[in-house]
């Protein structure tokens, strides 16, 4: 929880209890000027370079246990989709395993999306599930992290009908995403979307 009402990173004294970062340091998030990518299956949404302030808040929300940063991320990822005109009936996410959910004690993944539903007012759902453990793939080639990947998720099905954004913290090969967005397909799914906090 966060009590203090300083810049999250510089911590100049705030005048507004709402915000989390001064002008200056928000002025620093760098942002994609072409944000969104298509494989000619699939939009994947990219908000901010994974770098700065941007990866030292998204480090500090995943391993500082600071889930308060989940309702400033969902804020920006909701002004992202009104400014854009991005309309998803419901929001969804791409799960961590539950190990290291366990260990973690949350899912960031999850926060964002249910953040990022509720500013919305769209439905949140829980569609994918993590079939399998698979190790880190930060240290793995394309082809290697394609293969772990393989057949790791599944999907209960529910909501087809619905045209879906599934939110996900980072990307950066987008391995995990084709294995999400196949895992969909194969269940049914004809409306999916994909948006990274950054990349």
């Amino acid at each position: 929880m966060r009590f203090s009402f300083e810049c999250e990173v510089c911590r100049k004294e705030l005048f507004g209890k709402e915000e989390l970062l001064c002008e200056d340091c928000n002025g620093e998030m760098e942002r994609f000027t072409s944000p969104s990518f298509s494989n000619k299956e699939y939009f994947l949404y990219s908000i901010y370079f994974y770098k700065g302030i941007v990866r030292d808040l998204i480090r500090k929300f995943k391993y500082n246990d600071a889930r308060y940063l989940s309702t400033f991320f969902a804020k920006k990822i909701a002004e992202y989709l009104i400014l854009n005109d991005i309309k998803p009936e419901a929001i969804s996410y791409i799960p961590m395993n539950r190990w290291k959910r366990y260990v973690r004690g949350y899912d960031q993944a999850r926060d964002l999306a249910f953040e990022t539903a509720k500013i919305m007012n769209v439905d949140f759902y829980e569609i994918l599930k993590r079939k399998k453990w698979t190790k880190r793939l930060y240290n793995l080639d394309k082809s290697s992290r394609e293969k772990t990947l393989k057949d790791c998720f599944s999907t209960n099905g529910k909501h087809r009908e619905k045209s879906i954004l599934v939110i996900d913290d980072i990307v950066t090969s987008a391995s995990t995403i084709n294995e999400a967005y196949r895992s969909l397909i194969e269940s049914g799914y004809t409306s999916v979307a994909f948006l990274c906090l950054a990349k």
